[in-house]
């Protein structure tokens, strides 16, 4: 795996394809809102205002973006700024200061929701113990 900055992105793009994030019949509120979380993890907006911003309840914004996107609104949010994050270390920053950029409020906050979503330490895939093997692409 290729472990720079690039390499991540390149990554998540692969990822978002095949887990197809972001399907043809996709809503364009609920594209707008997950492109805002994207382009600002650390963004504070909750659920709520998102849905305000994009003219929906609530409670229909929560409900469709998880129907869009197959995750809920939360989780998605929390997807984003573990990617950020690990954009930020490789980008040359600390532990700590890639989660706070991020949006994390601590660095224990971001090992936390690290193990709990990929069953790993962040600390061990970082250390280049973990071996990645690609799946061929037929």
């Amino acid at each position: 795996m290729d472990r720079s900055a690039a390499g991540w992105r390149a990554t998540r793009e692969r990822l978002a394809a095949l887990l197809s994030l972001y399907p043809a019949g996709t809503d364009a509120r609920i594209r707008k809102v997950a492109g805002a979380l994207l382009a600002s993890p650390a963004d504070e907006t909750d659920a709520a205002g998102h849905a305000r911003h994009v003219g929906l309840s609530s409670s229909r914004f929560q409900h469709l973006f998880k129907e869009q996107t197959g995750v809920s609104y939360r989780r998605y949010r929390l997807w984003a700024r573990l990617q950020a994050t690990m954009l930020n270390v490789l980008d040359g920053r600390t532990l700590t200061q890639a989660a706070h950029e991020a949006g994390f409020s601590s660095s224990a906050h971001l090992s936390a929701a690290f193990k709990a979503m990929f069953g790993l330490p962040l600390t061990k895939l970082l250390s280049g113990n973990v071996l990645f093997v690609r799946a061929s692409q037929e």
